[in-house]
This record gives structure tokens, C-alpha cells and sequence, in this order.
């Protein structure tokens, strides 16, 4: 519930996850930044409720949920 950005939590050179990325229930995220290019499971951002904005977020996905 402390996550206030994406920044650091993935590796420069990850450009795709096979699996899924689940990011709910933080409050006071409000960037997505560093993020993978593409996630090929389900990727949920549910419950953050300071996020205003997608920009930042990975650009090929297989199934939404937001």
C-alpha cells in the first residue's frame, strides 16, 4: 500500500513479462514509470486511487482489467 511508483521494480532490459502483473490496492501510486513494453497474462491495476494517468504504462497487452 507504501508503492508511490513502478520506478525500480523492473530491471531496464525487461521488455516482456509472460505472466501476469497485478498492481491493486495502493493508494498512493501515482506513476507508472520503467514498465515492461508487453505483458502476456493479465495485467490489473484496481484500487490506486491517486493514478490520474496511463502514461507509462506497458503497450502490448493480452487482457486488461482497470
Amino acid at each position: 500500500p507504501n508503492l508511490i511508483s513502478t520506478k525500480g521494480l523492473f530491471k531496464d532490459w525487461i521488455y516482456d513479462i509472460k505472466g501476469d502483473l497485478i498492481i491493486n490496492n495502493c493508494p498512493k501510486l501515482s506513476k507508472l514509470e520503467n514498465m515492461p513494453c508487453k505483458i502476456e497474462g493479465d495485467f490489473q491495476l484496481v484500487g490506486n486511487s491517486s493514478l490520474k494517468s496511463l502514461e507509462g504504462a506497458p503497450k502490448k497487452l493480452n487482457k486488461y482489467i482497470i
